[in-house]
């Protein structure tokens, strides 16, 4: 893999302060993949804790497209916010359908900007999750770099003994991959009815694909999930059902082999959520157009905006910013981006290495 084509590839969304910044970014990336390899050798065997997966779960991930590095598509006719949402969705539902096969594959690019030990990091990642109807889920993990944010959380990382940097977890104690390594992540529960788990929701593959494409049946067939999720949920800041909402209609967006018409029923459903706006003007990944399906969070302090392609529907990605300062960052600072990239159903199998299992991580790295 390319360090330096995958750090220009993400880049856009989280611009850098200059060009010195981002080749400095870039000298660091690859400085630490070099210790990270050093300090990964010789690890203690461990149990996963599908612990590199939460980050997935946390921020969500992939659908059916593929997102070339291309110049600005054609916006929507003029018209108020929720025209231009309508016809956007209009041509989401007109999408052909998939046809299925083996696995359903589904790419996608990671960045997540969190205070960690005492300062910022910045951290990149690459994951493709592998649902089949019939078959165990498989997850793959690729590092692709973790830097301090800025000078001054550089500074407070190297007086810190320059730890290792491993965001995704926010402490090193779990085992994690080399830099630019794929850690490959087999489901081995022996729960082959429900291989799939949209925002920790199980789902069958043939249920998720099955969903309604009318935005109130949708609505009201995913909060018949809401009650054992929230029994089952961690302890923690309260969520609201809406928030829940949001955040599940966004993961079947990148998350599962849903239908083009279900696709155009989550659009309306965010969209009709209390709180939610559109805007009809926004920067896609790559500085392509697009719109914006945008929510703050009712606990987070953050602000979620849904990337979408106006001229054919696709989802682009996610943007979160603050809303409000913390752990050192203004409001308005980029906290998390998904890049969407290419999705659909394949004759392919993953590629799991021999001898991995769930409890042999040094096995599962290739």
């Amino acid at each position: 893999m390319n360090e330096f084509r995958f750090i220009d590839d993400v880049m856009p969304d989280v611009p850098l302060a200059d060009p010195a910044r981002v080749a400095e970014t870039r000298a660091r990336a690859l400085n630490d993949a070099r210790l990270s390899q050093q300090r990964f050798a010789g690890r203690p065997r461990s149990r996963f804790g599908w612990a590199v997966a939460a980050v997935a779960t946390a921020t969500v991930v992939a659908f059916v497209v593929t997102v070339p590095r291309l110049g600005p598509d054609a916006a929507p006719q003029a018209g108020g916010p929720g025209e231009v949402l309508e016809a956007v969705a209009d041509r989401a539902a007109a999408r052909p359908k998939s046809v299925e096969s083996l696995y359903w594959r589904a790419t996608t690019q990671l960045f997540l900007r969190v205070r960690v030990n005492g300062y910022v990091v910045d951290d990149w990642g690459r994951q493709t999750l592998w649902y089949s109807p019939t078959l165990p889920t498989v997850r793959e993990w690729t590092r692709l770099g973790t830097v301090p944010y800025t000078a001054k959380d550089r500074a407070a990382w190297e007086r810190a003994g320059s730890p290792e940097l491993c965001a995704s977890h926010r402490d090193c104690d779990v085992n994690l991959p080399p830099i630019d390594r794929t850690l490959v992540m087999p489901d081995s529960s022996n729960r082959p009815a429900r291989p799939l788990r949209v925002f920790n929701v199980p789902m069958d593959v043939k249920e998720v694909m099955e969903l309604p494409e009318k935005p109130e049946d949708l609505r009201a067939r995913l909060l018949m999930y809401w009650p054992a999720y929230s029994k089952a949920k961690p302890k923690g800041p309260d969520e609201t059902v809406d928030d829940w909402l949001w955040s599940l209609g966004s993961s079947l967006l990148w998350d599962a082999p849903i239908s083009p018409g279900t696709g155009a029923a989550v659009y309306r459903m965010l969209a009709a959520l209390p709180g939610a706006r559109i805007i009809d003007t926004a920067q896609g990944p790559y500085g392509r157009v697009a719109i914006a399906l945008a929510r703050k969070s009712s606990f987070e302090g953050t602000e979620s905006r849904i990337l979408i392609d106006p001229s054919t529907g696709d989802p682009l990605g996610l943007r979160k910013v603050l809303v409000t300062a913390r752990d050192g960052m203004s409001s308005g600072t980029v906290i998390t981006t998904i890049t969407v990239g290419k999705s659909g159903w394949t004759d392919t199998s993953p590629h799991v290495p021999e001898g991995c299992t769930s409890d042999d991580v040094e096995k599962c790295v290739r």
